[in-house]
């Protein structure tokens, strides 16, 4: 391997926080709305669950089909800025203003012009969020090529992510009680909420548009070449890479069962444990240990050399701590319940730095063998399966809550909570399971890598 190469230069730790500082200002759009939306469209905009349900279906299954072409799209662009940079400068400011849209909420309004609304507005939303995340996920790709520095990129990415998601769920129903007058204008508090949310996205996407660079730029041939390529070629290609494949199915069973789980934190809180507060103390909680599983992951794959092995102990690790807090209601079962979840967040951070490590390699994996690469359309068609999985699963939850007889604002029945609880524990367990195993397929390691990127850079010698 010719580590002399520009595209295996070593990252200043200054550029790995502006790649960082990107996902978490991401986090405080996307996780915020995707647990913090549909309680808000069903308690406090008056849409009723079914509609909401709905609106997830459609919203997701139109943004996981925008995902490919907008990753094809990402490929084809070149600028002076490099092909991805620019769409982030774009895209971000219109997700802020689209996300602060999705909570203001028109109480007066009649139920179909609230339902038309939403679902406008929502529609946006997904789009925007796709043309900024699709390419600032892909740039981890190309900034460099060499897997170690790909790794801390990573670790850096998931640990801003883990300290945005959990500072998320730590201040926001605090934001939300302040601005809504502890309860009296519940609209205006997640409004006020959302527009603050909505400004740490800016400034986090910004700190990486002025902080990062491509080293990985495609020749005038190899643009001209994709711009002949049709949607099925490109699939067909990615048929071939089985690494790729199995890099899809944990992403979609990431989806659904993450999502679904942050779609059901509200719930869980308000309604099985009978105090909102402790959702704050919870989150709370996890902020250090997800940041330092996060931060542990890329010296854990270092040590083991494998990074789907990593994964499936971290994800195998998180079934098993969910199975756990299952027995364990934290108003009967306080302690025991803090330690789990601190166990959990710490899990999860490691879990989601190696759910996210494995794709570039996947993508080197995928020119090795098919002598084609598509890092835009790769992390795109990653995105279209995780954004299947987050249909079903935040869809599925809020129907299933609808057909047992969820009613907003009131006192649940004994099947309603069990469901709700199942959400937040024994369901998710199956799924981190399974997660487990196809992480744990996995064949890329150190060893492999080294001698997949020094033939591909044989092969580009050999044809110059």
């Amino acid at each position: 391997m010719d580590n002399n190469n520009s595209t295996f230069k070593k990252l200043s730790l200054k550029t790995r926080m502006a790649y960082g500082m990107g996902d978490f200002g991401n986090n405080f759009s996307w996780n915020y709305v995707s647990s913090f939306l549909a309680i808000f469209l069903t308690d406090v905009f008056g849409i009723k669950a079914a509609a909401v349900s709905l609106l997830f279906v459609i919203a997701r299954l139109w943004d996981a089909v925008n995902d490919p072409f907008v990753g094809r799209m990402a490929d084809r662009t070149n600028t002076k800025y490099g092909r991805y940079r620019p769409w982030i400068m774009v895209a971000a400011p219109a997700t802020a203003l689209l996300t602060v849209l999705c909570f203001w909420a028109h109480s007066s309004w009649g139920d179909t012009a609230k339902v038309v609304y939403i679902y406008l507005c929502y529609g946006l939303l997904v789009l925007a969020y796709t043309c900024m995340n699709l390419p600032y996920g892909t740039m981890a790709g190309v900034m460099t090529q060499d897997i170690d520095e790909r790794a801390k990129l990573t670790t850096m990415r998931m640990t801003f992510a883990m300290l945005a998601i959990q500072l998320l769920n730590t201040i926001a129903p605090k934001l939300i009680a302040v601005f809504g007058h502890n309860g009296e204008n519940m609209g205006r508090g997640y409004l006020g909420t959302t527009i603050v949310f909505a400004c740490l996205l800016l400034i986090g996407q910004g700190c990486t548009v002025l902080g990062c660079r491509e080293a990985m730029l495609p020749t005038e041939d190899q643009l001209e070449y994709k711009k002949k390529q049709s949607l099925l070629d490109l699939i067909k290609i990615e048929l071939k890479n089985t690494e790729f494949l199995l890099v899809v199915l944990v992403q979609f069973i990431f989806g659904i069962v993450y999502y679904g789980r942050a779609g059901v934190y509200m719930y869980y809180f308000t309604y099985y444990v009978g105090d909102v507060n402790m959702m704050t103390t919870y989150s709370a909680v996890g902020i250090v240990p997800a940041v330092v599983g996060a931060l542990l992951y890329e010296p854990l794959y270092r040590k083991i050399g494998h990074k789907g092995k990593v994964g499936a102990i971290a994800f195998g690790a998180t079934s098993i701590l969910c199975i756990l807090m299952y027995f364990f209601n934290p108003l009967n079962n306080y302690t025991v319940f803090i330690v789990l979840a601190a166990l959990n967040h710490f899990v999860f951070g490691m879990s989601v730095s190696g759910l996210y490590s494995i794709i570039p390699d996947a993508v080197e994996y995928g020119e090795w063998k098919t002598g084609e690469r598509n890092d835009g359309f790769e992390y795109a068609f990653v995105s279209f399966l995780n954004k299947c999985g987050i249909a079903i699963g935040t869809a599925g939850m809020v129907a299933i809550l609808g057909a047992i007889g969820y009613v907003p604002n009131v006192e649940q029945t004994a099947t309603v909570k069990l469901w709700i609880n199942l959400f937040m524990t024994i369901i998710p367990a199956i799924l981190f399971a399974l997660g487990a195993v196809a992480f744990a397929m996995l064949k890329v390691d150190r060893n492999l890598y080294a001698k997949i990127t020094a033939d591909i850079a044989a092969r580009k010698k050999a044809e110059e």
